[in-house]
């Protein structure tokens, strides 16, 4: 009940700590001393103890190799390898090294998965609806180096699996990959601080009224709300604000305060 660490729960717990109870029974209602070494139906009664639990033990191995035995193959690998570890001193699991196997096996996988998709999506990555281009770019190739991250790290700091043969292979696919993707990641935060004064110049040298379609409107460019969302969100990110930027995110209110009285007045 104390051990098991969470890896056999519900009916098959109790049914566990039952069929332990019902062997523990057996012996203690005995009526001989159990110091009398001369008593040896003392030791077939614990002989026949010692095989019920030894059963129960290779019952609740079976039952839990069983239960997560698709779990190597994912993210959570590591996580219950740890786990398995410990109940391991009780309980008789056998297939330790399979299971490292198996989970640098998954960690190689998933390197390559994620070196591939993002060669595939670099010059249109998914990005979150609420996220301008550039701060949307680099934030999803920064969730691709932390996923590749937490995976090295989690086997670095393992004691068997950083000894492991494949896992200096792994190190060294992931220094590639993090430098790769770090390589993106400075291509768009150049792109960033490389723009053109010019660029705001021109969207705020334009009439303040226009007429779209026989309608009044406010003239307000999409570059400069674009400018100021893309400043905030890479602020954030503690990307470095170019001037202009800067300044237009600093009047942010002032282009907010003018544009709606004036879409009142209209």
């Amino acid at each position: 009940e104390r051990r098991l660490e969470g890896l056999l729960l519900g009916e098959a717990l109790e049914e566990a700590m039952s069929t332990f109870e019902e062997a523990k029974v057996a012996v203690l209602v005995k009526k001989y001393d159990y110091l009398d070494h001369r008593n040896l139906e003392f030791n077939e009664d614990f002989e026949l103890f010692m095989g019920k639990t030894n059963m129960l033990k290779e019952s609740i191995a079976s039952m839990i190799e069983n239960n997560f035995d698709s779990v190597w193959e994912t993210p959570q690998g590591i996580r219950f390898l740890i786990r398995f570890e410990k109940v391991s001193t009780k309980i008789p699991i056998s297939t330790m090294s399979d299971k490292y196997e198996r989970i640098l096996k998954y960690c190689e996988k998933e390197l390559d998965r994620i070196l591939k998709l993002f060669k595939k999506q670099r010059d249109d990555p998914p990005l979150e609806r609420c996220l301008p281009p550039i701060s949307g770019r680099i934030k999803w190739c920064r969730s691709l180096q932390s996923h590749l991250k937490e995976l090295i790290t989690n086997i670095s700091s393992h004691p068997v699996l950083v000894n492991h043969p494949i896992t200096k292979d792994l190190e060294n696919r992931y220094n590639y990959a993090k430098t790769y993707i770090a390589e993106y990641e400075q291509e768009m935060t150049q792109l960033w601080l490389s723009q053109d004064v010019s660029v705001a110049d021109a969207c705020l040298i334009q009439p303040v009224l226009a007429i779209q379609n026989d309608k009044l409107i406010v003239n307000l460019h999409p570059t400069i709300p674009l400018l100021i969302r893309e400043a905030k969100c890479l602020s954030k990110l503690s990307i470095e604000l170019p001037i202009v930027a800067t300044t237009l995110l600093c009047k942010q209110h002032h282009f907010d305060t003018i544009s709606d009285s004036m879409n009142v007045s209209l």
